[in-house]
């Protein structure tokens, strides 16, 4: 959302926003936004017990070794570039009838049989393969993602899941680091517009192996990117059709006389509205043009008004689909969709007094 109002900003009045800029308001909303939670979390968040129970995976080399009898421990399992999964052989599958043993390389080549399991037994001799036995298999992260793929075996566990948590620093960690660090760099110092900056940082993920082109297609949420666009041409739609200045008049002759602080008042409860029912970041788009319109009209400067729907926005934390967080946490806490509104809605006070009366102090009208 920021990073939208800084394009806005600068095209509304020249004044370009840095990265760190925006902090002089964020600090105080974070250390706000902390203090609430930790003094008052425990009486506003009820506790719930979710459907289903989030694993574990930060022993899980240990465990495996245990329970196959591997002389190995977990850092040896479970390294950078290769770790273990478990797998099952299922009905009908055509592995069934084939002849493994310990050390035996499979098909693929890189995948390598470190322990059998029959009915539950460790098995340390040649095992003819039958529907429900299982085998511990080791080799590389990549090997063991497609053997998850394979209908004739069934992972029991994620191989992508088990390395998130196993090997936290996984393999292109510090390159995806250097990476992240120049994007802010570049972010920082204005050498690159955001967007260049941001496509360019993708494309050296790829460049530099840390993502395949396939697992950066999958790590794109393309109903938000759809969204986005969607909403921007709205945006533009709103300022061509001039709906965006009847609704800012409308505004401006609700508020009257009372002057600027009234007007973020009254983009501070449209926001709020529209921020709970559809994502934070749309919200923005369909109030910005709204908010220029009527600061246009009241002859005041734009900056401070699209500094505060920014964080507006930003307190969407009334139901869980108002940001991706909310929605995210959800499930793996079991929470309902009437649970977040009685920590968000303090929270939310919170952010419309800070952009009502902390940003104009910082960028005067």
């Amino acid at each position: 959302v920021t990073v939208l109002v800084a394009d806005y900003v600068e095209e509304a009045s020249g004044y370009r926003i840095g990265l760190f800029t925006i902090g002089i308001i964020g600090v105080p909303l974070l250390l706000a936004t902390i203090a609430m939670v930790i003094l008052f979390g425990s009486k506003l968040i009820p506790t719930r017990t979710p459907a289903k129970a989030l694993r574990d995976f930060g022993t899980h080399g240990d465990t495996l070794a245990t329970h196959y009898g591997v002389d190995e421990s977990h850092a040896t399992l479970m390294a950078r570039g290769s770790g273990v999964g478990e797998f099952i052989i299922p009905p009908r599958s055509s592995f069934i009838g084939d002849t493994v043993h310990r050390g035996m390389v499979t098909e693929s080549g890189e995948l390598v049989v470190a322990a059998m399991h029959h009915k539950g037994q460790d098995v340390r001799e040649e095992l003819t393969l039958s529907a429900g036995d299982s085998l511990l298999l080791q080799g590389p992260w990549a090997a063991l993602d497609n053997a998850a793929k394979d209908p004739n075996i069934m992972a029991v566990d994620s191989p992508e899941t088990v390395r998130r948590q196993a090997v936290p620093l996984g393999v292109g960690a510090k390159r995806a680091i250097g990476i992240l660090l120049g994007m802010v760099v570049l972010l920082a110092t204005g050498l690159v517009p955001a967007p260049v900056a941001g496509i360019a940082a993708a494309i050296a993920m790829i460049v530099l192996g840390v993502l395949t082109v396939d697992e950066a297609y999958r790590g794109i949420s393309w109903t938000t990117v759809i969204l986005v666009g969607g909403m921007m041409s709205l945006s533009t739609a709103m300022v061509a059709s001039g709906a965006a200045e009847m609704l800012a008049e409308g505004l401006v002759n609700l508020i009257g006389d009372a002057g600027p602080y009234a007007l973020l008042a009254g983009l501070f409860l449209i926001t709020a509205v529209l921020g709970q029912l559809i994502s934070n970041t749309a919200t923005a788009l369909i109030v910005i043009p709204v908010g220029l319109s009527a600061a246009a009209q009241l002859d005041v400067s734009p900056i401070p008004v699209l500094l505060s729907v920014a964080v507006f926005a930003a307190g969407a934390l009334l139901t869980p689909v108002a940001t991706p967080a909310n929605l995210m946490v959800m499930e793996a806490a079991g929470y309902r969709f009437g649970d977040y509104w009685k920590l968000g809605l303090p929270l939310l006070l919170i952010y419309g007094a800070v952009g009502i009366f902390l940003v104009p102090l910082f960028w005067p009208f």
